[in-house]
């Protein structure tokens, strides 16, 4: 079987709904998507990192680490 060619911008805009609505969205999507879904090394590190938050960290720690997330995106964003 190929693997079929991802289109990383796309992942991006998932990647950043979840940092901006946090586990409830995660939640939603759980079940349809996995590290695998994602065609991009870096976006399969991202998945990861905001699996484990959103499943393993209390509210307080997932707020103040998807705010930082989100902060470093955007500010990587800026520089490109």
């Amino acid at each position: 079987m190929s693997k079929v060619k991802g289109n990383p911008g796309v992942e991006r805009v998932v990647l950043a709904g979840l940092c901006q609505y946090g586990k409830d969205a995660y939640y939603d999507v759980s079940d349809i998507i996995n590290t695998k879904t994602f065609s991009l090394d870096s976006n399969q590190a991202l998945y990861r990192c905001l699996e484990k938050i959103f499943t393993h960290f209390t509210l307080a720690q997932q707020q103040h680490t998807t705010y930082n997330i989100y902060k470093h995106h955007k500010h990587e964003h800026l520089q490109n």
